[in-house]
């Protein structure tokens, strides 16, 4: 099950980041922080299914946690955006309307949750990952049987 899982990732990470490319989602320095995160979560996951080890799985749950702060900015970016545009345009539109306008923008406002989700996608990878297990230290196992 984790090799799917990280080969969903990888090729998760593949899509998005071709879908930004084809948006000329590179104009400015952060518009390539989504494309550099894809792209090291994407050459981490694929260094797991061809060499799986404990380092490289801490490292992927670090990328992870990386995609899930990248999601949340992008939202924040997104949203921000949106509503400066709709502040130029429709200054004295407020409340339930704004709101609506706002999440409606050029900007897509919920699209850099999909990077969030990959990122949780990440972590569930690397947490069932058999690799990820350390046995367990030979007191604390007998300990657990003198006490049952």
């Amino acid at each position: 099950m984790p090799r799917v899982l990280l080969g969903l990732l990888a090729l998760s990470c593949v899509g998005i980041a071709s879908e930004l490319l084809l948006l000329d989602h590179y104009e400015g320095w952060r518009q390539w922080i989504p494309l550099a995160a894809l792209t090291a979560i994407f050459a981490n996951s694929i260094a797991v299914l061809a060499t799986p080890s404990s380092p490289l799985l801490k490292l992927l749950q670090w990328l992870a946690v990386a995609l899930l702060v990248v999601g949340g900015l992008g939202v924040y970016f997104h949203v921000k955006g949106n509503l400066e545009f709709e502040l130029e345009l429709h200054p004295t539109v407020k409340g339930w309307e704004k709101i609506w306008n706002v999440m409606k923008g050029a900007f897509p406002a919920l699209a850099p949750l999909s990077m969030a989700q990959l990122g949780l996608l990440g972590l569930i990878a690397a947490r069932a990952h058999p690799s990820f297990r350390r046995p367990r230290p030979a007191n604390i196992q007998n300990e657990e049987r003198g006490s049952s």
